[in-house]
């Protein structure tokens, strides 16, 4: 199997989850891939199935499996404008799987573990019925901290910190550059933000769908036979 091969196949494997076998998919090589995160999410929810006798799976598999999932989970409404509407937004997330595979853009802000600058990618994760969350959450007890953050999000940060490189350029040693400079002294933030996301990925009831998951819209589970 040439390297080419090896990428488009997930490796298997079974764990125990809620009292269910459940098989989970584990990455090719290291690095992002969203396209597993959507994919297990759905496993341990039960939206899709893959048999637990699958060492593995294709990535064209995997695709349709979640696709199909899509389709059920996302009936067209009986409006005419508002189907319209959704088969666009159908059309736009379906557009963005070959991303899935290698990492998506996302832009977030620092006031909460759901808070992210919309990008095209992210209709996928909600046709899919899968909530982001990220930890990177100022700790609102640092008043000044959170001040100068305000709602701003990680690219505009950026740019701030570029233009202020910019403008202490003449004064600073390039060693001793602002964008050098702002790696965090302790983890306040980084707590803060893991805080955060424990509390919204808590279950409230013992029936309450994984948590780390928005509810299933209720659409029948898609299967994959060995």
């Amino acid at each position: 199997m040439n390297e080419d091969e090896d990428n488009n196949i997930f490796r298997l494997k079974a764990i125990d989850f809620g009292g269910r076998n459940v098989p989970i998919l584990a990455q090719n090589a290291n690095g992002p891939c969203p396209l597993l995160a959507i994919a297990n999410v759905l496993l341990l929810r039960g939206a899709i199935d893959i048999h637990t006798d699958r060492p593995q799976i294709s990535y064209e598999e995997l695709v349709g499996l979640v696709f199909e999932y899509v389709l059920q989970a996302n009936p067209l409404s009986e409006d005419p404008e508002t189907a319209a509407n959704q088969q666009h937004n159908m059309n736009d997330g379906m557009s963005m799987f070959p991303n899935l595979k290698r990492g998506i853009d996302v832009n977030v802000r620092f006031t909460g573990c759901d808070a992210f600058e919309f990008t095209a990618e992210q209709v996928i994760f909600d046709l899919c019925r899968v909530r982001m969350l990220h930890g990177w959450v100022v700790d609102m007890q640092d008043r000044e901290t959170a001040r100068v953050i305000g709602n701003s999000t990680y690219n505009q940060l950026i740019e701030k910190v570029i233009e202020l490189n910019s403008l202490l350029s003449e004064e600073t040693p390039p060693a001793q550059s602002l964008g050098e400079s702002i790696e965090p002294q302790d983890s306040r933030g980084a707590s803060a933000g893991l805080e955060q996301v424990a509390v919204e990925v808590a279950p409230s009831t013992a029936d309450a769908p994984p948590p780390y998951t928005a509810v299933d819209a209720g659409a029948p589970a898609v299967s994959q036979s060995p």
